[in-house]
C-alpha cells in the first residue's frame, strides 16, 4: 500500500520511506483511490513505483475512516474494541522488535515491553482476549489481556502470523492514533476530484470561531456532484456550500458522525457540464492541512 507514497513519487511525502513512517500514510493512499487492490497488482518492492494496473476494476474505493484516539491508561480499551467490531480490524502502531528475546516470545508471538512509548511498526488489530494469560509474555505485565494482531511478516512468525500484544504495552495508542475503515458507503462514485494526495496531516483550530476552506476544480465532463469528503474532529458541526461558476447552488449542515475522515453525501445531486468551474466550501471549527507533500498548491484555489 505504501509504494505510491514514498518520497520520490510525485504523489509522495518528502521524508517517507518504502515501509511507511507517517501514521496516516496508508489512509491517504486509499482515500486517493490509488488503492485498495489485490496485492499481486501492487507488490511490495524496493523501487516504490506506482503499479501499472492501478486503475484495474478490482480496486476498492474507501470513503470513510474512523480514528481511535490515544488511551488514557492501559485498560482504556473500549473505543478500540468498538472500532474493531465496527470495522473488522484497525490499523495501529506499536513498538515491535522480534529479534529481542526479552520482549518477544517466539513460541507464541506474545509481545510486551515497558521501556518505549513510541511506535516503529504498523499492523492490523483484528481482535482481543481479555483473559489472555499474562504468563505468556517474557516480561510479566500487571494483568491478563491482549490484543490479537495480524502481522505482515509471514505465517512462520508468531502464532501462524498472528501476535498478541499486552494491554499494558505503553507503545499502543500512546503517541499515535489507530485507524479503522468503515465499509458502509456503497455508492459507485465514478470520479474523485482531489488535491491532498499525501503528506503529514496537521490540524488548525480556533476556539469558538468557525473556519472555512475550499477546493475548486473544472469539470471534465457531464457529471453529478454527489458527495464531499474531508477530515472531522469529534462531534464537529459543519456547513457545506457548493458553488458552480461562482453561483451558490447548494447548502447543507450537519454534525460529524465520528472522528476521522467522512464523505458527506449531498441531499441533492448537482448537475455540471464540461468546463464548469465548481467549488466545495466547508465551514467548521478545524482545518486539516498537509505538510512535506510533493504536491504544489495554487494560492486561493
Amino acid at each position: 500500500m505504501q509504494d505510491s507514497m514514498i518520497r520520490y513519487s510525485k504523489y509522495g511525502i518528502i521524508d517517507a520511506v518504502e515501509g511507511g513512517v507517517v501514521k496516516e500514510q496508508g489512509l491517504e493512499y486509499v482515500l486517493s483511490w490509488f488503492g485498495v487492490m489485490p496485492s499481486e497488482y501492487d507488490p511490495y518492492d524496493e523501487l516504490g513505483k506506482l503499479s501499472p494496473l492501478i486503475f484495474n476494476d478490482e480496486k476498492i474505493h474507501i470513503f470513510d475512516a474512523i480514528f481511535i484516539g490515544l488511551r488514557k491508561n492501559s485498560t482504556d480499551n473500549d473505543e478500540l474494541k468498538r472500532a474493531i467490531i465496527r470495522c473488522g480490524s484497525v490499523a495501529a502502531g506499536f513498538h515491535y522488535d522480534h529479534t529481542n528475546e526479552n520482549i518477544f516470545n517466539k513460541e507464541n508471538g506474545a509481545c510486551y515491553q515497558t521501556d518505549l512509548n513510541t511506535t516503529n511498526h504498523m499492523v492490523s488489530i483484528v481482535g482481543w482476549d481479555d483473559n489472555y494469560p499474562k504468563e505468556n509474555f517474557v516480561i510479566t505485565p500487571p494483568g491478563d489481556g491482549a490484543f490479537i494482531i495480524k502481522n505482515s511478516h509471514g505465517t512462520e512468525m508468531g502464532d501462524h502470523g498472528y501476535l498478541y500484544l499486552s494491554y499494558y504495552d505503553p507503545s499502543l495508542l500512546n503517541t499515535s492514533i489507530a485507524i479503522g475503515y468503515i465499509i458502509e458507503n456503497t455508492e459507485n462514485y465514478t470520479t474523485n476530484y482531489q488535491t491532498d494526495l499525501g503528506g503529514h496531516r496537521d490540524i488548525i483550530t480556533k476556539d469558538r470561531d468557525i473556519l472555512s476552506y475550499k477546493n475548486s476544480y473544472q469539470s471534465g465532463g457531464p457529471e453529478l456532484i454527489s458527495a464531499v469528503g474531508t477530515y472531522f474532529e469529534p462531534d464537529e458541526n459543519y456547513t457545506l456550500e457548493i458553488y458552480v461558476n461562482d453561483e451558490l447552488i447548494h447548502t447543507q449542515s450537519g454534525i460529524a458522525p465520528f472522528y476521522g475522515y467522512h464523505t458527506v453525501k449531498l441531499t441533492t445531486e448537482i448537475p455540471i457540464t464540461t468546463g464548469d468551474n465548481f467549488t466545495a466550501l466547508m465551514k467548521k471549527a478545524s482545518i486539516s492541512i498537509f505538510t512535506k507533500s510533493r504536491q504544489h498548491y495554487r494560492e486561493n484555489v
